[in-house]
């Protein structure tokens, strides 16, 4: 079995979907934005260097998602993909692949 590994923002899509797919969770699933409101401190540590991007993904995934079950994340997902897949698709990236 092969299995090929990339990254989707600019290759397949066209623009960062990370944000724009936890921000579609927040509303999909009815969280409040308060569990949020520590995260312009996060962001600036990254700016600042103390923390690295990963990190910062982790803290963010975490402040979105957290205590959500992976049932109710899925379907939601799966909206997102066919939503960002009609309107952001890369279409000369699809060619480089082919």
């Amino acid at each position: 079995m092969s299995i090929v590994i990339f990254d989707l923002d600019g290759t397949i899509i066209k623009r960062d979907t990370y944000v724009p797919f936890l921000l579609f969770c927040l509303r999909e699933l009815g969280r409040g934005w308060f569990s949020l409101i520590t995260l312009p401190i996060f962001s600036i540590m990254h700016l600042l260097g103390i923390i690295n991007n990963s990190m910062l993904k982790e803290v963010f995934f975490e402040k979105f998602l957290s205590g959500v079950r992976l049932d109710d994340v899925q379907p939601v997902s799966e909206r997102f993909v066919k939503i960002v897949m009609r309107r952001e698709i890369n279409a000369k990236g699809i060619e480089l692949l082919k």
